[in-house]
């Protein structure tokens, strides 16, 4: 139960931090401080969510490897 709670709190700060740098970067890009692309402005924010969909998706895929792999050496 501790473990869940210390990820939860983790992934809790993390977001929180992708946040306030992306709210940061909006304001620097608005105020032309910074002229850089509105993608990398909001890169905290996609990044953030493309590990959050890719990573499953790689464990999904080694566990189907995995599986694969001990139904063909039964047979």
């Amino acid at each position: 139960m501790k473990t869940k709670q210390v990820k939860q709190t983790a992934t809790s700060r993390l977001t929180v931090l992708a946040i306030l740098t992306a709210i940061v970067f909006v304001i620097l890009r608005v105020a032309n401080i910074i002229d850089w692309q509105w993608v990398w402005v909001l890169g905290p924010l996609w990044i953030g969510f493309g590990i959050a969909i890719i990573i499953p998706l790689i464990i999904g895929l080694i566990e189907d490897i995995r599986r694969w792999n001990e139904i063909n050496r039964i047979k």
